[in-house]
Protein backbone atom coordinates (compact mmCIF):
# COMPACT_ATOMS: atom_id res chain seq x y z
CA UNK A 1 0.00 0.00 0.00
CA UNK A 2 2.86 2.39 0.78
CA UNK A 3 5.45 0.84 -1.58
CA UNK A 4 7.44 -0.43 1.40
CA UNK A 5 7.91 3.08 2.86
CA UNK A 6 6.86 4.62 6.14
CA UNK A 7 4.01 7.09 5.89
CA UNK A 8 4.51 9.20 9.03
CA UNK A 9 7.20 10.27 11.47
CA UNK A 10 5.03 8.96 14.28
CA UNK A 11 5.03 5.47 12.75
CA UNK A 12 8.82 5.53 12.50
CA UNK A 13 9.17 6.68 16.11
CA UNK A 14 6.72 4.09 17.46
CA UNK A 15 8.43 1.25 15.60
CA UNK A 16 11.83 2.35 16.92
CA UNK A 17 10.45 2.52 20.46
CA UNK A 18 8.89 -0.94 20.11
CA UNK A 19 12.16 -2.37 18.77
CA UNK A 20 13.97 -0.91 21.78
CA UNK A 21 11.43 -2.43 24.18
CA UNK A 22 11.66 -5.82 22.45
CA UNK A 23 15.43 -5.71 22.82
CA UNK A 24 15.01 -4.88 26.50
CA UNK A 25 12.62 -7.79 26.91
CA UNK A 26 15.07 -10.14 25.19
CA UNK A 27 17.76 -8.90 27.58
CA UNK A 28 15.56 -9.73 30.60
CA UNK A 29 14.50 -13.10 29.14
CA UNK A 30 18.16 -14.15 28.79
CA UNK A 31 18.75 -13.26 32.44
CA UNK A 32 15.62 -15.20 33.46
CA UNK A 33 16.90 -18.32 31.71
CA UNK A 34 20.33 -17.97 33.30
CA UNK A 35 18.95 -17.52 36.82
CA UNK A 36 16.38 -20.30 36.49
CA UNK A 37 19.15 -22.62 35.28
CA UNK A 38 21.12 -21.60 38.36
CA UNK A 39 18.11 -22.41 40.50
CA UNK A 40 17.97 -25.91 38.97
CA UNK A 41 21.71 -26.42 39.51
CA UNK A 42 21.48 -25.58 43.18
CA UNK A 43 18.44 -27.83 43.70
CA UNK A 44 20.33 -30.71 42.07
CA UNK A 45 23.36 -30.06 44.28
CA UNK A 46 21.18 -30.25 47.41
CA UNK A 47 19.91 -33.66 46.31
CA UNK A 48 23.54 -34.77 45.95
CA UNK A 49 24.36 -33.52 49.45
CA UNK A 50 21.43 -35.48 50.87
CA UNK A 51 22.44 -38.65 49.06
CA UNK A 52 26.10 -38.30 50.10
CA UNK A 53 25.20 -37.85 53.77
CA UNK A 54 22.71 -40.72 53.64
CA UNK A 55 25.36 -43.07 52.21
CA UNK A 56 27.81 -42.20 55.00
CA UNK A 57 25.14 -42.96 57.60
CA UNK A 58 24.47 -46.24 55.84
CA UNK A 59 28.20 -47.06 55.90
CA UNK A 60 28.32 -46.44 59.66
CA UNK A 61 25.34 -48.74 60.19
CA UNK A 62 26.73 -51.55 58.01
CA UNK A 63 28.64 -54.43 59.59
CA UNK A 64 32.42 -54.31 59.15
CA UNK A 65 32.19 -57.77 57.58
CA UNK A 66 30.13 -56.39 54.69
CA UNK A 67 33.16 -55.13 52.80
CA UNK A 68 31.51 -54.72 49.40
CA UNK A 69 28.48 -52.96 50.86
CA UNK A 70 30.63 -50.57 52.88
CA UNK A 71 32.83 -49.82 49.87
CA UNK A 72 29.74 -49.17 47.73
CA UNK A 73 28.37 -46.75 50.33
CA UNK A 74 31.54 -44.66 50.44
CA UNK A 75 31.93 -44.78 46.66
CA UNK A 76 28.35 -43.54 46.19
CA UNK A 77 28.90 -40.85 48.79
CA UNK A 78 32.07 -39.66 47.05
CA UNK A 79 30.37 -39.68 43.64
CA UNK A 80 27.54 -37.54 44.97
CA UNK A 81 29.98 -35.12 46.57
CA UNK A 82 31.80 -34.82 43.23
CA UNK A 83 28.46 -34.25 41.48
CA UNK A 84 27.48 -31.57 44.02
CA UNK A 85 30.84 -29.89 43.47
CA UNK A 86 30.32 -29.95 39.70
CA UNK A 87 26.81 -28.46 40.00
CA UNK A 88 27.96 -25.70 42.34
CA UNK A 89 30.99 -24.92 40.19
CA UNK A 90 28.61 -24.63 37.22
CA UNK A 91 26.47 -22.32 39.34
CA UNK A 92 29.43 -19.98 39.85
CA UNK A 93 30.27 -20.10 36.14
CA UNK A 94 26.64 -19.47 35.20
CA UNK A 95 26.50 -16.32 37.35
CA UNK A 96 29.94 -14.95 36.57
CA UNK A 97 28.76 -11.35 36.97
CA UNK A 98 27.87 -12.02 40.60
CA UNK A 99 29.98 -12.93 43.59
CA UNK A 100 27.76 -15.48 45.29
CA UNK A 101 27.53 -14.36 48.92
CA UNK A 102 26.55 -17.57 50.71
CA UNK A 103 28.32 -20.43 48.92
CA UNK A 104 31.71 -19.02 48.01
CA UNK A 105 34.76 -20.21 46.10
CA UNK A 106 36.38 -21.31 49.37
CA UNK A 107 33.38 -23.56 50.01
CA UNK A 108 33.89 -25.12 46.59
CA UNK A 109 37.51 -25.84 47.49
CA UNK A 110 36.46 -27.44 50.78
CA UNK A 111 33.98 -29.66 48.96
CA UNK A 112 36.64 -30.73 46.46
CA UNK A 113 39.00 -31.61 49.34
CA UNK A 114 36.31 -33.73 51.01
CA UNK A 115 35.74 -35.65 47.77
CA UNK A 116 39.44 -36.35 47.28
CA UNK A 117 40.14 -37.41 50.88
CA UNK A 118 36.99 -39.32 51.84
CA UNK A 119 38.70 -42.73 51.49
CA UNK A 120 41.71 -41.69 53.60
CA UNK A 121 40.10 -42.21 56.99
CA UNK A 122 36.99 -44.34 57.39
CA UNK A 123 36.89 -44.40 61.18
CA UNK A 124 33.60 -43.52 62.83
CA UNK A 125 34.93 -40.30 64.38
CA UNK A 126 36.32 -39.08 61.07
CA UNK A 127 33.12 -39.85 59.20
CA UNK A 128 30.99 -38.16 61.88
CA UNK A 129 33.12 -35.02 61.44
CA UNK A 130 32.68 -35.36 57.69
CA UNK A 131 28.90 -35.43 58.10
CA UNK A 132 29.09 -32.23 60.17
CA UNK A 133 31.16 -30.55 57.43
CA UNK A 134 28.79 -31.67 54.68
CA UNK A 135 25.76 -30.47 56.65
CA UNK A 136 27.42 -27.08 57.12
CA UNK A 137 28.10 -26.80 53.38
CA UNK A 138 24.57 -27.95 52.65
CA UNK A 139 23.18 -25.23 54.94
CA UNK A 140 25.17 -22.62 53.01
CA UNK A 141 23.77 -24.02 49.78
CA UNK A 142 20.21 -23.76 51.11
CA UNK A 143 20.76 -20.11 52.03
CA UNK A 144 22.30 -19.48 48.62
CA UNK A 145 19.21 -21.02 47.04
CA UNK A 146 16.95 -18.65 48.99
CA UNK A 147 19.04 -15.70 47.77
CA UNK A 148 18.67 -16.80 44.14
CA UNK A 149 14.91 -17.16 44.64
CA UNK A 150 14.82 -13.66 46.06
CA UNK A 151 16.43 -12.29 42.88
CA UNK A 152 13.95 -14.21 40.72
CA UNK A 153 10.94 -13.03 42.74
CA UNK A 154 11.82 -9.43 43.53
CA UNK A 155 13.67 -8.37 40.38
CA UNK A 156 13.34 -10.61 37.33
CA UNK A 157 9.67 -11.54 37.73
CA UNK A 158 8.58 -7.92 38.21
CA UNK A 159 10.76 -6.68 35.35
CA UNK A 160 9.28 -9.28 33.00
CA UNK A 161 5.70 -8.30 33.84
CA UNK A 162 6.54 -4.61 33.41
CA UNK A 163 8.33 -4.99 30.06
CA UNK A 164 5.57 -7.24 28.73
CA UNK A 165 2.97 -4.56 29.44
CA UNK A 166 5.14 -1.88 27.86
CA UNK A 167 5.61 -3.96 24.70
CA UNK A 168 1.90 -4.68 24.47
CA UNK A 169 0.91 -1.03 24.88
CA UNK A 170 3.50 0.20 22.39
CA UNK A 171 2.46 -2.47 19.89
CA UNK A 172 -1.15 -1.32 20.20
CA UNK A 173 -0.16 2.30 19.56
CA UNK A 174 1.81 1.28 16.48
CA UNK A 175 -1.12 -0.81 15.27
CA UNK A 176 -3.52 2.13 15.75
CA UNK A 177 -1.21 4.48 13.87
CA UNK A 178 -0.87 2.10 10.93
CA UNK A 179 -4.62 1.57 10.74
CA UNK A 180 -5.14 5.35 10.68
CA UNK A 181 -2.57 5.68 7.89
CA UNK A 182 -4.25 2.94 5.88
CA UNK A 183 -7.64 4.59 6.30
CA UNK A 184 -6.18 7.91 5.16
CA UNK A 185 -4.67 6.20 2.14
CA UNK A 186 -8.01 4.61 1.38
CA UNK A 187 -9.70 8.02 1.48
CA UNK A 188 -7.08 9.41 -0.90
CA UNK A 189 -7.76 6.61 -3.37
CA UNK A 190 -11.49 7.11 -3.08
CA UNK A 191 -11.15 10.82 -3.82
CA UNK A 192 -8.84 10.18 -6.77
CA UNK A 193 -11.12 7.44 -8.09
CA UNK A 194 -13.98 9.93 -8.34
CA UNK A 195 -11.87 11.90 -10.84
CA UNK A 196 -9.90 9.17 -12.56
CA UNK A 197 -11.23 5.64 -13.09
CA UNK A 198 -9.29 2.90 -11.37
CA UNK A 199 -7.57 0.64 -13.89
CA UNK A 200 -8.70 -2.97 -14.06
CA UNK A 201 -5.22 -4.23 -13.22
CA UNK A 202 -5.05 -2.24 -9.98
CA UNK A 203 -3.93 -4.46 -7.08
CA UNK A 204 -6.53 -2.74 -4.87
CA UNK A 205 -10.17 -3.09 -5.84
CA UNK A 206 -11.88 -0.40 -3.81
CA UNK A 207 -15.31 -1.46 -5.02
CA UNK A 208 -15.09 -4.80 -3.19
CA UNK A 209 -13.41 -3.33 -0.10
CA UNK A 210 -10.00 -4.70 -1.00
CA UNK A 211 -8.36 -2.06 1.15
CA UNK A 212 -10.71 -2.84 4.00
CA UNK A 213 -9.68 -6.48 3.83
CA UNK A 214 -6.05 -5.43 3.95
CA UNK A 215 -6.80 -3.45 7.08
CA UNK A 216 -8.47 -6.56 8.49
CA UNK A 217 -5.36 -8.59 7.64
CA UNK A 218 -3.24 -6.00 9.40
CA UNK A 219 -5.43 -6.24 12.48
CA UNK A 220 -5.06 -10.03 12.49
CA UNK A 221 -1.28 -9.74 12.14
CA UNK A 222 -1.05 -7.19 14.95
CA UNK A 223 -3.32 -9.34 17.12
CA UNK A 224 -1.02 -12.31 16.55
CA UNK A 225 1.96 -10.14 17.46
CA UNK A 226 0.23 -9.01 20.65
CA UNK A 227 -0.50 -12.62 21.58
CA UNK A 228 3.17 -13.46 21.05
CA UNK A 229 4.08 -10.67 23.44
CA UNK A 230 1.48 -11.86 25.93
CA UNK A 231 2.96 -15.37 25.81
CA UNK A 232 5.74 -14.00 28.00
CA UNK A 233 3.23 -13.75 30.81
CA UNK A 234 2.15 -17.37 30.35
CA UNK A 235 5.74 -18.62 30.46
CA UNK A 236 6.30 -16.47 33.53
CA UNK A 237 3.25 -17.84 35.32
CA UNK A 238 4.27 -21.42 34.50
CA UNK A 239 7.70 -20.83 36.04
CA UNK A 240 8.03 -21.69 39.72
CA UNK A 241 9.62 -18.69 41.43
CA UNK A 242 8.49 -19.43 44.96
CA UNK A 243 9.51 -22.91 46.11
CA UNK A 244 12.47 -21.88 48.26
CA UNK A 245 12.43 -22.85 51.95
CA UNK A 246 11.39 -19.92 54.19
CA UNK A 247 14.19 -18.17 56.06
CA UNK A 248 15.00 -19.54 59.48
CA UNK A 249 14.83 -17.25 62.54
CA UNK A 250 17.95 -15.09 62.59
CA UNK A 251 18.96 -16.15 59.09
CA UNK A 252 19.72 -13.18 56.88
CA UNK A 253 20.29 -12.95 53.15
CA UNK A 254 22.97 -10.86 51.50
CA UNK A 255 21.81 -7.70 49.66
CA UNK A 256 20.28 -8.11 46.20
CA UNK A 257 22.92 -7.59 43.47
CA UNK A 258 22.87 -4.65 41.08
CA UNK A 259 20.99 -4.78 37.77
CA UNK A 260 24.27 -5.05 35.87
CA UNK A 261 25.23 -8.07 37.99
CA UNK A 262 21.82 -9.69 37.54
CA UNK A 263 21.36 -9.04 33.83
CA UNK A 264 24.94 -8.74 32.59
CA UNK A 265 26.33 -6.17 30.16
CA UNK A 266 23.57 -5.23 27.71
CA UNK A 267 26.07 -4.31 24.97
CA UNK A 268 27.89 -7.64 25.28
CA UNK A 269 24.57 -9.51 25.05
CA UNK A 270 23.66 -7.51 21.93
CA UNK A 271 26.95 -8.55 20.31
CA UNK A 272 26.17 -12.21 21.02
Amino acid sequence: MFDGNYDSEKEIQLEQELDSLMEERHYIEIAKIRWINSDHLIIDSLKCFDQAIQMIHKFLNTSENEFLERYTCIKESRNNIIEAHYKLMSLHNNLQNVQLPHFKIDDLKELATIASEIFNDLTSNSLEELIVSLNALRAKTVTQHKWIKEVLNRIIKNDLVEIRDKCRNKSQKLCDERIDLMKQKQEQWKRSSSVEPVKNDSPFDLRDSGVDSEIDDSLVAEDQFTRILASGKESLISTDFSNATPLLPGEGLAPIPTNKEIFGDKHEISKQ
